[in-house]
């Protein structure tokens, strides 16, 4: 693929635009006008001719070319995304099913812990009620 000097064309392409309209307003029916009168018009013959020579069957393909890697390499980006956002809902949900697991377990641990210290606190009274006797 070419290399595109995508500044050159377009000054060029803008240089051309008014030639072209110039040359459109000329009558249809002169079909062979020479370039001297074309000038004498105001066509800017040479801003045509650069553009011509910018724009051609060459440029159009190198352009037709990269449009066309940058269509797959979009594609493949919205490919990838989608890959992307599918492992990280599954990572989400993982680790919701990770924090439902272990808010059960600290839930089942402060039971035990409580039920513990009210079994260690009715010992510590039954002893405390057998001292006094």
């Amino acid at each position: 693929m070419s290399k595109i000097d995508y500044q050159a064309l377009r000054e060029a392409a803008e240089r051309a635009i008014p030639a072209m309209e110039r040359l459109l307003m000329l009558p249809v029916d002169d079909d062979l006008i020479s370039e001297q009168e074309l000038k004498d018009s105001g066509v800017d013959i040479d801003a045509l001719n650069a553009f011509k020579f910018l724009a051609g069957p060459e440029t159009v393909l190198a352009l037709l070319d990269e449009i066309n890697a940058l269509e797959e390499t979009r594609i493949n980006d919205v490919c990838r995304i989608a890959e992307l956002t599918k492992q990280l809902e599954l990572a989400k949900s993982k680790l919701n099913e990770q924090r439902e697991y272990y808010e059960g377990v600290i839930s089942d641990g402060s039971k035990r812990i409580a039920a513990l210290l009210r079994k260690d606190n009715l010992a510590s009274a039954t002893n405390i009620e057998g001292e006094r006797k």
